[in-house]
């Protein structure tokens, strides 16, 4: 067993090009232990040709586990950070590893690796692979923050099965030196890959948030957030990774287009008024429509939209007629009329023919298949922006089913 104890404000400098803490091995069978605490490791990669902060083999079949890394700022090696070679166990916890030119973290083999609560960034690697690369099995890397490093911000190789969780992690601006497929997240072979409530922010210079390989499998994510990625947010042209369900929504008896369902004609006073009253709510979530003599004047409605979230829609007349709204109401609980529409002009509000998604769909052709009494139709039009269908004509008592993906991401 061994134990590294520092004070945090003092600095550790490699002055040869050679590894500050080098492990290879001792008795053959024999396990082992270490504890890195509290330590400033420091490089000085500009006057280096070599060096590595914290380095491990494996030698005679000893082992090197559960050792720790907890505290620690690692920072300026020419070479890996820290190298971790066919051993167990590892914690590396509450480290700051940054500005490094080889691998910030290089686990070979071995497995049941944590990483949690670090931040790793602003490492170039010269060696263009990632900055963290795991060939190992049964990883668990959780809050911890990927910024800004020159390559892939987290790279799973062929070795890496077994089941490894990435969870409540981000990832901003990683693949600055970018390359042909650059993400924050490349899975090439692995197995097993669950990521899940993490932010990717490629900032325009990573190609992709997760891009998946042909050779990995049994990939999920879900609850993550993407946005600012030059190519797509999740690669997958293998069909190898899961981060959509499918869902459809049935709607039985819908009734036809109406101008004066939600609320018969409302009279304009020349002051702004608030309705209350006298509000029926759409028969299905779907768009309201505004009909008037006037031809100018703002119309409100607030209410609940078919996500089951509080919303409102500004509705501009501009010519007297019908408008029809964008947002699928589920209920309306107030309509606002503004003081444009004079005494001698009215208003009604209706219900269109745009049905609203009970989920959120990225794509038009996430929208599969639609039905109208039980038969395809082909003629319809989906609006990615607010989630709906448009049927070009309703019929008094038809049943409507919509086939649907979901994305269980969120898109930005």
């Amino acid at each position: 067993m061994g134990r590294v104890i520092g004070i945090f404000t003092s600095k550790l400098q490699l002055s040869m090009p050679v590894k500050m803490f080098q492990w290879r091995g001792g008795q053959g069978g024999t396990e082992y232990f270490c504890e890195f605490d509290n330590l400033y490791l420091y490089g000085d990669s500009a006057n280096l040709t070599g060096g590595y902060g914290i380095y491990t083999s494996r030698i005679d079949g000893c082992d090197l586990v559960d050792t720790r890394i907890t505290r620690c700022y690692i920072d300026e090696f020419r070479d890996d950070a820290v190298t971790i070679s066919s051993t167990w166990g590892w914690v590396i916890s509450n480290a700051v590893i940054e500005h490094n030119r080889g691998y910030c973290i290089y686990a070979l083999g071995g497995g049941e690796l944590t990483i949690s609560d670090c931040k790793l960034s602003g490492n170039r690697n010269n060696k263009k692979i990632a900055a963290v690369y795991l060939s190992s099995t049964n990883n668990l890397i959780t809050n911890t923050q990927f910024e800004r490093n020159g390559t892939d911000g987290l790279h799973l190789n062929r070795a890496c099965d077994n089941g490894t969780v990435i969870s409540n992690c981000t990832f901003i601006g990683n693949s600055e030196d970018s390359v042909d497929v650059s993400s924050d997240i490349y899975i090439y072979s692995n197995k097993g890959v669950l990521i899940s409530n993490c932010f990717f922010d490629g900032e325009c210079k990573a190609k992709h948030g997760v891009f998946v390989d042909s050779l990995a499998d049994d990939v999920l994510i879900r609850g993550c957030k993407f946005m600012n990625h030059s190519s797509s947010h999740i690669s997958d042209d293998y069909n190898k990774a899961i981060y959509t369900e499918q869902y459809y929504d049935t709607h039985m008896a819908v009734l036809v287009e109406n101008d004066n369902y939600v609320h018969s004609a409302i009279s304009g006073t020349g002051t702004e008024q608030e309705i209350t009253e006298q509000i029926t709510n759409p028969d299905v979530p779907r768009n309201i429509t505004v009909t008037t003599d006037s031809s100018n004047g703002i119309i409100t409605v607030w209410g609940i939209d078919a996500h089951g979230r509080f919303c409102s829609e500004v509705i501009e007349i501009s010519a007297s007629g019908t408008v029809q709204g964008m947002i699928a109401f589920a209920t309306i609980d107030k309509i606002t009329i503004s003081k444009k529409i004079n005494t001698t002009e009215a208003v009604e509000i209706g219900i269109g023919c745009k049905i609203g998604l009970s989920n959120t769909i990225n794509e038009a052709d996430d929208v599969f298949k639609v039905k109208k009494n039980n038969a395809d139709i082909a003629s319809y039009y989906v609006d990615t922006t607010y989630n709906t269908v448009e049927f070009h004509t309703i019929e008094n008592g038809d049943e409507l089913t919509i086939y649907y993906k979901s994305n269980l991401n969120i898109y930005d």
